[in-house]
């Protein structure tokens, strides 16, 4: 119960706060440059200083408080921005630090929760017990992103929508509040927590060097970088390019978590009947060609189903990415790989953001700057995925164990993203 109290108000902050940052700074005055990289930037500080905060709280082994301490500092970083929104203040410094501050304890939290819940849950009640808890996440991600955009739309008819941002990030800040009261009711129920073992440099260096993985991580990085080349882009396309109302942005990001929704019921049947290679590589097929289908047309209905089928192509690629590779991996070596790939992600971010604000600015896109940043995404997206074949030829076509998947946040442009949650070292 818990535990379900916490996920659902966990995703009313994530669905009311975390998709309108972007579009705060664009109602501000902000330049959708430095507008979009907020988007991007925070993700690259939070996936590298959290390593910093997760080994701080490993040697202590206060997993237990720093789970809903964490979460309660995440909460506080919507202050500063009620009082931006009250105040009719924006500073891209400054929003760049609070969001960072965000996500480096999104991203700490969501770690220290994994080695929480694998000692709560029961293995036998596992899976159960997660898919039920995300219909819970999904709902509440769902009920913060309708709230948001209405209480904006008002705004605008008022012609006060920055004031009415700060009732959003109330919200945000209230949600994750409350989220934390009931993970600090694990602590009471909880027996001792196992440390994850710490790697030296050399031992780092060695794990990246394994063959298959070695390759895995290089798809990865070739993948995300062009997908970060578009991302900070969206929004500013719909806010100010296209010139959507809230409601309708409200309701063309929430299209992508209906995608998302539906496929999650079809995949492990989809994986049967493809094989889990070919689930991978369309699903990745289906990202690459995003960014060229956004510049087709401006029509909402048109970019609503756009959206489910981007929630569709993203939920297909990270179940059959994550599956494939952790079924590879024994037990041991998954939190691991995931570090590792948290890592590569920031690294995907910066490399995308900085290219993407070069290219964006750049004099030959003065004129139509969102069409071609989005061609250039879809090009390099499909021409990594021609090389495919060589970084998972020996990757098994089946699985051996079911994933567990939990919402760890959410991206206008492609709904939900889903992690794994990476059980006990110890369990077989």
């Amino acid at each position: 119960l818990f535990s379900k109290a916490d996920a659902f108000f966990y995703a009313v902050m994530a669905g009311a706060g975390e998709g309108y940052l972007v579009a705060f700074a664009l109602e501000s005055g902000m330049d959708p440059i430095y507008s979009g990289l907020l988007a991007t930037l925070p993700l690259f500080f939070g996936g590298v200083l959290q390593f910093f905060v997760h080994n701080w709280v490993e040697k202590r082994g206060s997993y237990h408080s720093f789970t809903y301490l964490g979460s309660f500092l995440q909460a506080l970083a919507f202050l500063p921005l009620i009082i931006s929104a009250l105040f009719k203040f924006e500073s891209f410094p400054i929003f760049l630090m609070i969001n960072s501050f965000y996500w480096v304890m999104a991203f700490a939290v969501a770690a220290s929760w994994n080695v929480l819940m694998s000692s709560i849950i029961p293995h036998p009640v596992r899976n159960s017990f997660f898919s039920n808890r995300s219909t819970y996440t999904y709902s509440g991600m769902f009920l913060g992103m309708i709230f948001s955009g209405t209480i904006l739309q008002w705004g605008r008819m008022n012609g006060n929508v920055i004031e009415y941002f700060a009732y959003i990030f109330l919200l945000s800040m209230l949600a994750r509040i409350v989220s934390s009261f009931f993970l600090k009711k694990h602590s009471l129920i909880t027996n001792a927590i196992k440390h994850s073992q710490r790697l030296t440099l050399k031992q780092w260096h060695a794990f990246i060097r394994e063959a298959k993985i070695g390759k895995v991580m290089l798809f990865a990085a070739l993948f995300k970088i062009p997908i970060y080349l578009a991302s900070p882009f969206f929004i500013p396309y719909m806010i100010k390019e296209i010139k959507m109302s809230y409601v309708a942005f409200m309701i063309v990001i929430s299209a992508a978590l209906v995608g998302k929704i539906l496929i999650s019921r079809k995949l492990d049947w989809l994986a049967s009947k493809l094989s889990m290679r070919k689930l991978l590589f369309f699903s990745g097929l289906g990202i690459a060609l995003i960014p060229f289908l956004w510049i087709v047309s401006r029509d909402i209905y048109y970019l609503i189903f756009l959206q489910i089928f981007s929630g569709m192509a993203w939920g297909g690629f990270e179940y059959s990415f994550f599956l494939t590779v952790l079924n590879e991996l024994p037990r041991n070596d998954q939190a691991r790989f995931m570090s590792l790939y948290n890592l590569l992600n920031a690294s995907a971010i910066i490399v995308g953001s900085i290219l993407s604000a070069l290219s964006f600015s750049h004099p030959l896109f003065a004129l139509d700057s969102y069409i071609y940043i989005f061609i250039l995404s879809g090009i390099f997206r499909t021409s990594s995925l021609i090389f495919f074949p060589q970084f998972f030829q020996k990757m098994q076509s089946s699985w051996r164990r079911k994933l567990i998947m939990r919402p760890f946040g959410i991206r206008p442009n492609q709904g939900p993203v889903d992690r794994p949650v990476i059980i006990d070292q110890q369990e077989n």
